[in-house]
């Protein structure tokens, strides 16, 4: 039933001999359990304990690393241009062609052309010779009329052949040697990566720097800088970002093809974007990488990469496709078969209960069709136990609670006043429900009073509902418990339970098993607002990007936007300024701000404080935080119908 392998013994604080055994399909675990136990009796154990952890999981994709250190640098080869003149437009055609075909390259550069009319030039004043004259360009310094020659057929020599002046003739290497000198002023390198593109006209190379400021400080002061040794051109210099995800083997499998297609796509913009993978230094891993120069580009990008690793969940419109069996052994082995059948891969979360799907936009579809039929075609019955008095109170002390916990709260309903036990479900989650009762109930050792089963809920004071036991042991209408736990603003809830003496905390195992799967995440980012507000935390202050940070007098780099804060006044970085300094800078540009919005009939909202111009009747409704408030005075209210009474009775009309 359970390998070896999955059997760990050992031996806890107190010197007592612990088990810890792995038990991969959960539909066994309660059988296991009754197992041990009917063992432990037969020999006598003195004491024997079980608990039963359900362990889900862990898989979510954050990026291993980002590097906000790099900066990328770029200045022109030298190079060269030739005209070359042809007896008529076909011969310049195929001798363009030949020397532009792919693959070839003259003295290690790939050559670009355009053929028409060239510029009048003083040994040229026939126009008709202006239509037949091929433009070469990126040519090396030292290529001679000869070479370009050898890779032109016979029969289409040009007429004529001229050259132009070299852009510069300082060698590569001078120029690099010059420009390093220069970034090393600056700080300490850890490297200095050459990038080895010979087609492209321009030297392009990657410092990394050991500190982020330095390369915030070479950008500053390098970029459009003219070089010594190249006086006509300027140095191009721009920040390099670079973000790496850890992703294991069988998925980058999977989106392999989607991750090329998308880098090709990025080939074609006009931001400097791309993607890179490379073999891990984690076993069965690959990393996979954004790296770019503008860090919302790079923040978007990754934004998309992390959507494709995270893979997207199996749905039925707005349902997510799950059944209990996905979880068993059979589920898994059905899985594999399926993902491997679609050339995709699947992706369980035994803990949320998810199956995400990974592949081209055909697999996912097809996968999610055939998940869909597996699910509609298992068998699907409703059994009602009546429940006697013993089970009533094993269902009390904790056994129905374990039971939504195993099946879901979908297949298990607890009418206490009838004293009925409704499970929704297969044969084996029947089964399943009366096992955990039977232990519950031999477990039970303490006479319970009958009045026990008539309760109360804490919030409707009246008899319980659709009942919910929390940790704590206190009952509550399901429908009560999810109302009190929507509409909490104070963290963390606290039970009710006792005449409001309980008070204890309700954990996130009670509240995932009560509330829908978007009520809990409203309610986990009402949670985390309340905590970022209490423990003095700062939201990064970029648009649309809502990584949390902690006030500090250093940098922060936000993994989320890719921007550098200054975690001081929240600001952008300012190396070259003192808080101070930047904050006069800042309001003198505010002053110039409120001005122009006083000029332009412009206002903030009183809650969120965005800017609004206003089109229409004094009612304002802000398209941010939805606030509905009063144009003339700015007084905010929780409903319209309550701005208009105000405007009407302090304003006299809800117009100007």
């Amino acid at each position: 039933m359970v390998p070896l392998a999955d059997i760990k013994v050992g031996t806890g604080s107190d010197s007592s001999i612990t088990a810890d055994i792995k038990v991969r399909d959960r539909d066994l675990t309660p059988c296991l359990t009754r197992m041990i136990k009917d063992v432990s009796h037969s020999v006598s154990t003195p004491k024997l304990d079980i608990s039963v952890v359900h362990v889900p999981a862990k898989f979510e994709f954050w990026p291993s690393e980002i590097r906000t250190k790099t900066v990328h640098c770029l200045w022109p080869k030298p190079t060269r241009s030739a005209w070359l003149k042809f007896k008529n437009p076909f011969r310049a055609q195929k001798a363009r062609s030949r020397l532009c075909k792919l693959g070839l390259r003259i003295d290690g550069r790939k050559l670009q052309s355009t053929i028409g009319p060239r510029e009048a030039q003083p040994d040229i004043e026939n126009t008709i010779n202006r239509k037949i004259w091929v433009h070469l360009t990126n040519l090396n310094v030292l290529t001679t009329q000869q070479t370009i020659r050898q890779n032109i057929p016979d029969s289409c020599q040009p007429l004529d052949f001229k050259f132009e002046v070299p852009s510069h003739l300082v060698s590569p290497s001078s120029a690099e040697e010059c420009i390093k000198c220069w970034f090393e002023e600056i700080g300490p390198l850890d490297a200095w990566k050459l990038d080895s593109d010979e087609d492209s006209p321009n030297v392009r190379v990657q410092v990394f720097y050991r500190f982020a400021k330095d390369a915030r400080t070479a950008v500053k002061q390098y970029d459009s800088q003219l070089v010594p040794l190249l006086p006509d051109f300027r140095l191009y210099v721009v920040p390099n970002r670079v973000v790496e995800f850890e992703v294991p083997r069988p998925i980058y499998r999977a989106v392999d093809t989607v991750l090329m297609g998308y880098d090709d796509y990025l080939a074609e913009q006009e931001d400097y974007v791309r993607l890179f993978s490379h073999k891990s230094t984690q076993p069965n891993m690959v990393t996979v990488g954004v790296y770019g120069e503008e860090s919302d580009s790079v923040a978007c990008v990754k934004s998309e990469i992390g959507t494709v690793l995270r893979g997207y969940i199996a749905m039925d419109g707005e349902t997510i496709i799950w059944d209990k069996y996905f979880a068993t052994h059979a589920g898994l082995q059905y899985l594999t078969e399926l993902y491997e059948r679609h050339k995709g891969y699947i992706r369980r979360d035994l803990g949320k209960s998810t199956l995400a799907l990974y592949g081209c936009h055909e697999a996912v579809e097809l996968m999610e069709e055939d998940l869909l039929t597996k699910v509609r075609s298992i068998p699907q019955t409703t059994q009602f136990h009546i429940m006697c008095y013993e089970d009533q109170i094993a269902a009390l002390e904790g056994g129905f609670r374990e039971i939504v916990f195993t099946l879901g709260k979908q297949k298990a309903r607890l009418n206490i006043k009838n004293a009925r036990l409704v499970i929704k479900g297969s044969q084996c989650d029947i089964e399943n429900a009366g096992y955990i009762l039977e232990n519950h109930r031999v477990a039970g050792t303490n006479i319970v009073d009958r009045d026990v089963i008539n309760i109360n809920c804490p919030v409707c004071l009246t008899d319980v509902v659709d009942p919910y036991q929390l940790a704590c042991g206190h009952w509550y209408c399901t429908e009560c418990l999810e109302s009190q736990c929507t509409h909490a603003d104070d963290f963390p809830i606290q039970c009710l339970g006792s005449q409001g003496k309980c008070s204890k905390k309700i954990g996130l195992p009670d509240l995932k098993a009560v509330l829908s799967t978007s009520a809990y995440g409203t309610l986990i980012e009402a949670s985390l607002s309340a905590y970022v507000k209490q423990n003095s935390l700062r939201h990064c202050p970029m648009p649309d990007c809502e990584e949390i940070y902690r006030p500090s007098s250093g940098t922060f780099d936000c993994p989320q936007c890719l921007h550098s804060i200054c975690a001081s006044c929240h600001d952008a970085v300012h190396d070259d300024k003192t808080c101070e300094e930047h904050q006069r800078f800042v309001e003198k540009d505010m002053r110039q701000l409120e001005e122009w919005k006083r000029a332009h009939g412009v206002k903030q909202c009183p809650k969120c404080g965005v800017s609004i111009e206003k089109d229409g009747c004094n009612k304002v409704r802000c398209g941010i935080c939805k606030t509905p408030f009063c144009w003339v005075c700015l007084a905010a209210f929780a409903s319209e119908s309550e701005v208009y009474g105000h405007m009407t009775e302090m304003h006299g009309s809800w117009v100007d």
